[in-house]
């Protein structure tokens, strides 16, 4: 597939204007005290960078969700928008930081069954949204509301959805190389010729 990449360049934070300067300062506090290559792309627009450090920021803090189920979101989303780079950061997040269970994050990766039927159900709603475009399945919202999940978790679903767009679509257009520490879990599956078309087949079914 081809596509457009940016030729935009990564801002350096010693060159980085005020705004950009703030925007970094924020970013390396939520990364452990690091900029990562992304952020550091999305700099060229800080008002892109600012919205999505904004709207990060309130879904960890105030979603409902808890960590590992945030995890288990972000890498749905990130896995079915096709992010290379958000995959592997994810999928190492979930294993440093959010603790999700090595067998949920590889379900989610290489696309097989989740046993916990919680965060199975999760993973399914996360997906029909993204690939529905909010047009939610009635069966799938019953079995999320039944595990437990409410009316206002489902629209803060829409707020992890638009969170990984501002990222996944960035990163389409720059490309950024995948960060040291993210690259033990870099995705290079996802490159394979029959997980890019069984991203694209859903769309048309769902239309």
């Amino acid at each position: 597939m081809k596509h457009h990449k940016s030729t935009l360049t990564p801002i350096d934070p010693s060159a980085a204007t005020p705004a950009q300067e703030a925007l970094f300062a924020k970013a390396k506090a939520a990364s452990q005290g690091t900029i990562p290559n992304m952020i550091k792309r999305m700099a060229n627009s800080p008002p892109l960078l600012d919205a999505y450090l904004h709207g990060h920021a309130l879904f960890r803090a105030q979603s409902g969700f808890n960590s590992v189920e945030q995890e288990i979101i972000f890498l749905v989303l990130s896995l079915e928008n096709g992010c290379d780079y958000c995959v592997a950061a994810h999928s190492f997040m979930a294993d440093t930081f959010s603790k999700v269970p090595t067998d949920v994050t590889e379900a989610i990766r290489y696309g097989e069954a989740i046993e916990n039927e919680k965060f199975a159900a999760l993973a399914a709603m996360t997906r029909d949204m993204l690939l529905r475009r909010g047009f939610a399945d009635p069966d799938t919202v019953k079995h999320f509301f039944s595990v437990g999940y409410s009316e206002t978790h489902l629209l803060n679903l829409v707020l992890a959805v638009s969170i990984k767009t501002l990222t996944n679509y960035s990163n389409h257009l720059f490309q950024p190389e995948v960060d040291t520490i993210f690259k033990v879990r870099e995705f290079t599956a996802f490159k394979a010729t029959k997980r890019v078309i069984s991203f694209f087949t859903p769309r048309s079914e769902v239309l």
